[in-house]
């Protein structure tokens, strides 16, 4: 008899056991796909950050790009307009120099070459407002941002800004 309660007890040792590492062995199968599952998330989470990435790299270089040729035509605008107000500087010198003219008819013809120039070159107030529209095409809102720091600009001041 003590040996079949040895047996017994034997078995129920040995049956609690293979319960036990069965029990074990399922929670590790369990967090082990669970594990899987998050590795799995993680990897595709990660895929399209780095795509996202790649996208925002892109747009970056795009519009560093696009500012570039921005700058480049606002700076060629720029000595456009400086070229021009140099022409008008010449122009009042040879008004200057066609008031010392004694001579009518040659202050009639000089007058008119002049008149023929400058209505060539009357177009800088146009030149101008194109000048600010590019500018606050390349900064966006540069001149509400401006009037919103401060308020009491006038235009003078504000054309000095740009």
């Amino acid at each position: 008899m003590d040996i079949l309660l040895i047996i017994l007890l034997f078995l129920t040792v040995i049956l609690l056991m293979i319960f036990l590492f069965h029990r074990n062995y399922n929670r590790k199968n369990r967090e082990l796909r669970l594990l899987k599952t998050t590795i799995s998330q993680l990897s595709l989470q990660l895929t399209d950050a780095i795509s996202k990435l790649e996208n925002y790299k892109q747009s970056e270089i795009k519009l560093e790009n696009s500012l570039d040729v921005k700058q480049n035509e606002l700076t060629n605008f720029a000595l456009n307009i400086i070229q021009k107000n140099n022409f008008l500087e010449q122009m009042k010198i040879k008004v200057n120099e066609i008031k010392n003219i004694t001579n009518e008819e040659l202050t009639l013809k000089s007058l008119n070459e002049l008149s023929l120039q400058i209505n060539r070159h009357i177009a800088i107030d146009k030149n101008r407002k194109d000048f600010l529209i590019q500018i606050d095409e390349v900064h966006k809102g540069f001149f509400e941002r401006l009037l919103v720091r401060y308020p009491n600009l006038t235009r003078k001041e504000m054309r000095l800004a740009a």
